[in-house]
């Protein structure tokens, strides 16, 4: 296994296990529930640098090729997965720009944040 693929940790297993054990991936909310679930534990328990969608797919790979013997499912659903999580992981890894509201309405109350705001 190459150095920038960390294996997963015991509990981050586990949630990857539960969801590839769903019925069916991402075709009900019941699957893409479990997949949310196991995007939060990469992120909760891994540390840093947080997993990449490159690092799952290395996973998927892997995992689907013996799920599903057809080599064109197993690759449709190992790019919807990675581009899933890459978002996931953008989205969660977005901080917030102020700290405190008193700095959100100075911002706000600034001539040039208005002129920003409207476009």
């Amino acid at each position: 296994m190459p150095m920038k693929f960390r294996r997963m940790s015991p509990l981050v297993s586990y949630y990857y296990q539960a969801w590839l054990d769903g019925p069916k991936l991402f075709e009900n909310f019941a699957d893409e529930k479990r997949f949310y679930t196991f995007v939060k534990a990469c992120m909760k328990f891994c540390k840093t640098p947080k997993p990449t969608g490159q690092w799952l797919q290395y996973y998927l790979k892997r995992d689907l090729l013996r799920m599903y013997q057809d080599p064109n499912i197993a690759a449709q659903y190992t790019r919807t997965a990675v581009s899933l999580f890459d978002h996931l992981r953008d989205y969660h890894l977005t901080g917030v720009p102020y700290s405190s509201l008193s700095e959100l309405k100075r911002d706000i109350r600034n001539p040039k944040f208005r002129s920003r705001a409207a476009g």
